[in-house]
């Protein structure tokens, strides 16, 4: 797999359907159609994802674009994954970049947080060269009992 050509494509309504070959494993769940269609219609939520050679998605990033009237536009990191088998091969890394190369045209700064115990995705973080680093906690309410993820 170190020799496979991996290229990066930003998902949109036209080719949404590369959705449908993904390696199974690293997407936390089934993908909804409605809100895949609402996270691309958006206009500020990004998905790119990283295609092997036989146009299987092994890797993607998501990010949102984030506004608020004190401060300059932000980057949030909102997910990178790489399938296990296509781990250490830069896959992660490059996915970084292009957000990177994305903020730098349309925002201030980049974030990202991750759960303090997560150990690997510190030390890739940290490779990164990140300006700061912040301990914080982390807080989320289920408002909607109804809805699960499947």
């Amino acid at each position: 797999m170190s020799s496979e050509r991996i290229v990066l494509t930003s998902i949109n309504q036209e080719n949404k359907k590369i959705l449908n070959h993904i390696l199974e494993g690293f997407f936390d769940y089934t993908i909804l159609s409605a809100s895949l269609d609402n996270f691309l219609n958006s206009g500020t939520h990004h998905l790119i994802v990283a295609l092997n050679e036989s146009k299987v998605v092994v890797g993607f990033i998501s990010y949102v674009d984030i506004f608020h009237p004190d401060k300059h536009t932000q980057v949030f990191i909102n997910e990178l994954s790489v399938h296990p088998s296509y781990q250490r091969l830069g896959i992660g890394t490059k996915l970084m970049r292009h957000a990177f190369r994305y903020a730098e045209k349309h925002a201030y700064y980049v974030w990202v947080a991750t759960e303090m115990e997560n150990h690997e995705a510190d030390q890739f973080y940290q490779r990164l060269k990140p300006n700061s680093k912040q301990a914080s906690w982390f807080y989320d309410w289920k408002v909607n009992q109804e809805v699960e993820n499947d």
